[in-house]
């Protein structure tokens, strides 16, 4: 459990890592936005980003959606839930860019959106406690928001 988290953090702080320091290369539409939010109004920044959207995040994504088809099939909770979370990061770059090369690159982004969205179901899964899942999206969160306040 500790070792999938902490690939999602890793995974995540290269990615704002990657976004301030080569953001041509590294950067997403949704990690620009975060960026942009947290660089204008670190408050109203830290408020959205390491509290409420963790916390909306994974009532939809792991009560709601994991959650909701746990009863078929466990895997296929996984899947759906991981798959929602990756797309919903990821939708911003398809309307802001279309078919071109930025959305190629912002394509790289989409492994780690995929595995953090695994490894936030495995905690709640394993956990049998959404407060888990929460407190981990939170640190995750977090971690970015100190990223990007101290680069």
């Amino acid at each position: 459990q500790v070792i999938f988290h902490r690939l999602a953090l890793d995974f995540n702080l290269d990615g704002i890592i990657g976004t301030e320091k080569c953001p041509a290369i590294f950067g997403n539409a949704n990690q620009e936005g975060v960026t942009n939010l947290i660089k204008s109004n670190a408050f109203l920044g830290f408020l959205s980003v390491v509290v409420l959207a963790p916390i909306v995040e994974e009532l939809t994504y792991r009560y709601c959606l994991f959650g909701g088809t746990i009863k078929k099939k466990k895997w296929i909770g996984y899947c759906v839930s991981a798959l929602v979370f990756m797309l919903m990061h990821s939708i911003s770059s398809f309307v802001n860019y279309g078919y071109s090369k930025e959305l190629l690159m912002d394509l790289l982004y989409l492994p780690p959106y995929l595995f953090s969205g695994l490894a936030l179901c495995y905690v709640y899964d394993k956990s049998d406690n959404l407060g888990s899942s929460v407190v981990a999206h939170m640190l995750n969160n977090l971690i970015s928001f100190i990223g990007v306040i101290c680069l």
